[in-house]
């Protein structure tokens, strides 16, 4: 009887390399669209990237992460009161403002005081939390970075992308 020998199939390396290629390439495509939809679904939506909310102790702020360029994006601050304070202060640094417009505070300001690297706001102070709204009209692409604050010390850090 004849034996039979075990037939060796031999794959040439081509082949692996190949299909290394090809999990890569398909992977990349992959991470690409997730990454798009997140994007999409943030900018459309209330994505984890559209509205921001940073808070200290006597201060509170809400934003858009990511707005247009000359779209009006709205930056709401809440300010708890301080005992024996007649006026309110908020400030804006000078490095995010000198890159787009204050459109519109609501309530209008007492006094605006600019200072060497920031623009204070003065207002009336109010018995419970005063609700102040800044509309911004951002001038370029980018990403804006900047801090606000009041004059007991607190001081939130601001971060927006703002595309075309």
């Amino acid at each position: 009887m004849l034996e039979r020998s075990p037939v060796r199939f031999e794959r040439p390396q081509e082949f692996d390399s190949v299909v290394r290629h090809q999990v890569v390439r398909y992977g990349v495509w992959a991470v690409l669209l997730l990454l798009a939809m997140w994007a999409v679904v943030s900018v459309l939506g209330r994505g984890p990237v559209s509205v921001k909310q940073v808070r200290s102790e006597h201060l509170e702020a809400r934003y858009s992460g990511i707005g247009r360029v000359q779209q009006i994006q709205t930056l709401e601050l809440n300010l708890k009161p301080t005992p024996g304070n007649a006026r309110s202060e908020i400030w804006l640094s000078r490095e995010y403002l000198n890159r787009l417009t204050v459109q519109r505070v609501t309530p209008k300001p007492l006094e605006i005081r600019n200072e060497a690297n920031r623009v204070v706001f003065v207002f009336a102070a109010e018995k419970q939390n005063s609700k102040l709204r800044f509309d911004l009209e951002f001038e370029r692409m980018g990403i804006y970075t900047g801090q606000v604050g009041n004059t007991v010390g607190n001081t939130l850090e601001l971060r927006q992308w703002i595309y075309p």
